[in-house]
């Protein structure tokens, strides 16, 4: 007589004994030929519930990578799939509130202990915002990358040379790059006069949701003479870098 068993089928837990029919007492599970099954006398011990470990916004923002503490037989997926995350998880914001958008963005297997959470311009996270596993109750924060590990920020000022008396002055910064997919944080402009000190003439700072290849400086804004005008652009992980243009 084989003695009692306990098998681990996904997240079902079955105790069963010789005189069972497992075919008739467990779910039909679909697994991928790599996936692997612990059978455990009744004298071990269960295993540790699985945690998360970290939830890491990639360098760009563009991802959020979720370790797990251990391999999970959820992961029925090949790294290549994709699915939708709200089959594993749930997210919140750091007041709590659930953030509903998140729902339609798609995960994928990194590896058998990374999940990847792909974000969009209308689904994305924060940091301080919480990953919820479903299956088991744990949770984690959302992390900002390190700072060895984000985008470096470079600012770049176009626009014209030679401002007539009265006239305005278009800046494209377009080209500039290092935020996230969040978008630059703080967009701050500086103009003075070359031989005034730094710190000197006047500053604005305009939203950044405005269009960065058309940021207009006033006649008032400007003085006579050689112009300085100093940019500072700030990503969402608070990574700041300034850029200059020389006119008169």
């Amino acid at each position: 007589i084989l003695p009692p068993l306990t098998m681990l089928l996904g997240e079902k837990r079955l105790i069963a004994d010789s005189s069972s029919d497992l075919s008739d007492a467990i779910d039909v599970h679909f697994f991928p030929p790599s996936a692997s099954f612990t059978v455990l006398s009744a004298s071990d011990s269960a295993p540790m519930p699985l945690e998360l470990v970290s939830a890491t916004l990639t360098r760009g923002g563009e991802n959020v990578d979720v370790i797990l503490s251990d391999v999970t037989t959820n992961a029925t997926i090949t790294s290549s799939s994709h699915f939708m995350c709200s089959e594993l998880l749930e997210f919140y914001n750091s007041e709590g509130s659930q953030l509903l958008a998140m729902a339609a963005v798609l995960c994928s297997w990194s590896s058998p202990l990374m999940l990847r959470v792909q974000l969009t311009s209308s689904a994305s996270l924060s940091e301080g915002d919480i990953v919820h596993l479903i299956d088991g109750g744990a949770s984690v924060s959302v992390s900002n990358p390190s700072v060895a590990d984000q985008l470096p920020v470079t600012v770049c000022v176009a626009g014209a040379a030679i401002v007539g008396l009265g006239e305005s002055l278009s800046l494209d910064l377009s080209a500039s790059s290092g935020t996230s997919l969040r978008g630059w944080s703080s967009v701050c402009v500086r103009v003075h006069q070359l031989q005034e000190p730094l710190g000197s003439g006047s500053s604005r700072c305009i939203a950044p949701s405005e269009d960065l290849s058309r940021v207009r400086l006033l006649p008032g804004e400007l003085t006579d003479g050689v112009l300085l005008v100093a940019v500072q652009l700030c990503s969402s992980f608070g990574s700041c870098s300034i850029g200059s243009l020389r006119g008169w």
